[in-house]
């Protein structure tokens, strides 16, 4: 039975670790030790922004990635994510921790009934998902979908005017296009007006959750977890040894499993991870430029896009992001490609597409390394068929989507390989792991939906509070 005082750990502390924390907070527990690793810390701290201290982020932030790297979304204030990789293929693997949320885009979506159903088994997580957006920085909705907000209520962003465009030129009567709620989650900073960057601004305090609402009594242990035993319930790290009551796995579906591989005696086995299929293309806008456009480039136009009433994936649109060409150029060549930047920035839209679980890769690591085992001969016919939808969908002259379609090697969207974890890795300690630890993430997805799991992720793992304890 659970007592109150119990001592419970979370390994791992994105958004299956912060809705872990939320639901033992809600049900009162304290004795809560975090496993996770050291955050990169800023050495720079600029209040204020003017033009000097500007040039000096982005200095610092040259500095920090070199020649060749930019300020991207894989980026955290000059750390680059890095990743595992072998051939052509990769997996993004966070060294920091917080999971994949230090170097996140900030959109949140909701999971619909049916995508509820066919991944977790489950009808509705609204209740979970409204305690979860009670709990972190909502900054606003940009599309609005539903039929009144239950989320946020904030307008804080001047959205880039070209996601207006785009969201009055789609065909509102098209059975192929579904409009998706977005929801942005960015920062306890309200005041955006003058932001000049999204990703690697030594200004904001970005959605982290290291940086949300802790109690003071939570202890976070900067170690890396190698392995548990399950008869003792001890938990291995690379500098100690403890004992807990109970024992919440968030670290993500690759390390999940490694931890449960390094966890059993004699247990040689593969990593398999299932990756959404994605892939981009450019929407070149023809019209007359607004001059007094926002250039705040976070801002996502997302849409479903379904196929004879099937959902096969969908979009997130959004403008080129100008800090990128702050973090290639340096300073004193800003205003001098201002050709450059009308083609680039002004002109061009990225539609970032994501297809559906059938299209999944999935990907086996073994001896620190992995290959692509399921090459789907269907995504370049069904990519195809994606952006013809977009196409005859978007129904204005001056938007013209270019058919250059560029695939990713990975689309930082994960799930566990249910059977193949089932079958192969929990077959051991399948007794253990229904009483003493619980599994949080996307681990044992059944399916891994094209939507940004996120916000599922967190409101999942509060739910699980209440189912085990």
């Amino acid at each position: 039975m659970n007592k109150i005082n119990d001592k419970i750990a979370i390994i791992g502390f994105g958004a299956s670790g912060f809705g872990t924390y939320l639901g033992l907070k809600q049900k009162g527990f304290k004795n809560i030790y975090i496993y996770n690793l050291t955050h990169f810390k800023k050495k720079v701290e600029i209040n204020e922004w003017n033009n000097k201290n500007l040039i000096e982020n982005y200095k610092y932030l040259k500095n920090k990635l070199g020649f060749i790297n930019t300020a991207n979304t894989k980026t955290y204030f000059g750390k680059i994510l890095k990743n595992i990789s072998s051939g052509n293929s990769k997996i993004y693997d966070n060294q920091i921790g917080g999971g994949l949320l230090n170097f996140w885009g900030g959109v949140l979506q909701t999971f619909d009934q049916n995508t509820l159903r066919s991944c977790l088994q489950i009808n509705d997580l609204n209740e979970y998902y409204l305690k979860v957006s009670k709990n972190i920085p909502i900054t606003q909705i940009i599309c609005q979908n539903s039929d009144k907000s239950l989320y946020a209520n904030q307008q804080n962003i001047k959205c880039q005017s070209y996601i207006d465009l785009i969201d009055e030129s789609i065909n509102k009567h098209s059975s192929e296009i579904v409009k998706k709620d977005t929801i942005l989650a960015f920062s306890e900073n309200k005041n955006h007006d003058n932001c000049h960057c999204v990703i690697g601004c030594l200004k904001h305090k970005f959605f982290n959750t290291n940086n949300l609402s802790l109690d003071n009594n939570v202890n976070f242990i900067n170690e890396e977890v190698k392995k548990i035993n399950f008869e003792k319930n001890i938990i291995i790290s690379n500098k100690s040894t403890q004992v807990f009551d109970k024992i919440f796995l968030n670290a993500g579906p690759y390390y999940d499993q490694k931890i449960l591989i390094e966890s059993s005696e004699n247990l040689e086995n593969s990593i398999r991870v299932k990756d959404s299929c994605s892939f981009i293309f450019p929407i070149f806008f023809k019209g007359k430029l607004n001059k007094n456009k926002v250039d705040f480039g976070l801002t996502n136009y997302i849409i479903g896009i379904k196929d004879k009433d099937v959902n096969i994936g969908h979009a997130q649109i959004y403008p080129p992001l100008d800090h990128i060409n702050k973090s290639i150029f340096p300073y004193y060549f800003w205003d001098k490609f201002n050709f450059l930047k009308d083609i680039s920035v002004n002109r061009l839209l990225w539609a970032r597409c994501y297809l559906n679980d059938q299209y999944s890769h999935i990907k086996e690591f073994k001896n620190n390394k992995h290959v692509k085992i399921i090459k789907n001969n269907k995504i370049k016919t069904i990519q195809k068929k994606f952006f013809k939808i977009i196409k005859r969908n978007i129904q204005n002259s001056n938007l013209y989507p270019i058919n250059f379609l560029i695939n990713s090697n990975t689309s930082a969207h994960y799930a566990g390989d249910f059977e193949h974890i089932k079958k192969n890795i929990l077959k051991q300690s399948e007794g253990h792991f229904n009483k003493k630890i619980i599994f949080n993430d996307s681990l044992l997805w059944k399916k891994l939906p094209s939507e940004s799991p996120t916000f599922t992720i967190m409101a999942n793992a509060l739910r699980n509070t209440d189912l085990y304890l």
